[in-house]
């Protein structure tokens, strides 16, 4: 008997834990919004419509006015995706002090990233600039929010001596910014040009003496 039971339990299929609806929806949700990134890649947000996010997505062509409402809403939800991986990315440096060696870190992550979504951020940041309207007030709140956590970094080297800058902290890390989203920009064009990696380096240096970046001393024990 024992043997038998043995044997049958061993013929028994796995049992899968079944999703919830709640889950269902986020999965859903996250194939929309990386259809969302492929076509704004390639299109630009004008040249979308829902429709076909859906289709891309395997789904139904009205799938994502049913989840997302709107169109506004569906670019919102991208926005917020966006913004999501680039905090998720800064977590993944907090092995490195804070500072400089975080901030340099940060900007070096930021430009070997020349990706999908950096292809997307650009594209919506262009459009932005060019209708204005609610697009442009959330990349302007996005914007905002990124620029301060540069300035911190800043402001963390400053108070740690392992950067001279005097000049106003705040301009200071919308230039920073500004300056990772070019390079982004033109990294992309340049695609796998052999300068690509040089013009990363080159970055890297040219920050650290913008902000007057001191020698790191060696710790003593």
């Amino acid at each position: 008997m024992g043997s038998t039971t043995s044997s049958e339990a061993k013929k028994t299929p796995p049992q899968h834990k079944r999703r919830t609806q709640a889950e269902r929806r986020q999965e859903a949700e996250d194939r929309l919004l990386r259809a969302g990134l492929k076509l704004i890649a390639h299109k630009g947000i004008a040249g979308i419509t829902l429709a076909e996010v859906g289709t891309m997505a395997g789904f139904s062509r009205g799938i994502v006015a049913h989840h997302f409402g709107s169109k506004a809403a569906f670019i919102q939800a991208l926005i917020n995706s966006i913004q999501k991986d680039f905090y998720e990315n800064q977590r993944r440096l907090a092995p490195a002090p804070a500072g400089l060696q975080r901030l340099l870190a940060s900007a070096n992550l930021y430009l070997s990233r020349s990706s999908k979504r950096s292809a997307v951020m650009n594209a919506m940041v262009t459009e932005s600039i060019i209708h204005g309207g609610e697009l442009q007030q959330d990349l302007r709140a996005f914007t905002s929010t990124a620029a301060s956590y540069y300035g911190n970094l800043i402001q963390q080297a400053v108070d740690k001596g392992e950067a001279s800058f005097e000049e106003d902290v705040e301009a200071m890390s919308i230039v920073l910014l500004s300056l990772l989203r070019g390079l982004t920009a033109t990294l992309l064009l340049l695609g796998d040009d052999p300068r690509a990696d040089q013009v990363r380096a080159t970055a890297h240096q040219a920050i650290k003496r913008i902000l007057g970046a001191t020698p790191v001393k060696p710790s003593t024990s």
